[in-house]
């Protein structure tokens, strides 16, 4: 079971962070981290290609000199994630208020066991 703390949420055992219509958009694996962001070709900006960083502790995917997605493992089964998509065209980024997601802020909540927590349409 993994937790994912985003924006002063978490997101327990949930298998899709962040879906986009049918499919996943964003997910998260632990021991050691991975961040899985599949971005639709609908929504490709740029052919810029994205670069992959990691560690025994961390993951993060970058375009250009912008983060989008660092993951860093805090304990065996949780993972501290800061994420920012706008850089890809996409409305969602955390900060100490929460995660936005479009005009919406999410903060200090907890979902668990859910197939898709955020789903894009």
């Amino acid at each position: 079971m993994t937790t994912v703390i985003l924006g002063s949420n978490r997101f327990v055992d949930c298998t899709n962070l962040i879906g986009f219509k049918s499919g996943p958009l964003l997910q998260i694996r632990s021991s050691p981290p991975e961040v899985i962001l599949n971005i639709p070709l609908s929504l490709v900006v740029d052919d810029e290609p994205q670069q992959v960083v990691r560690s025994d502790t961390s993951f993060s995917i970058f375009k250009g000199d912008m983060a989008l997605a660092i993951a860093t493992q805090i304990k065996e089964d949780v993972v501290h994630l800061k994420l920012d998509l706008r850089p890809i065209g996409i409305n969602v980024y955390d900060d100490v208020a929460g995660l936005h997601v479009g005009h919406n802020v999410f903060s200090n909540n907890q979902l668990e066991r859910i197939a898709t927590a955020i789903n894009l349409s």
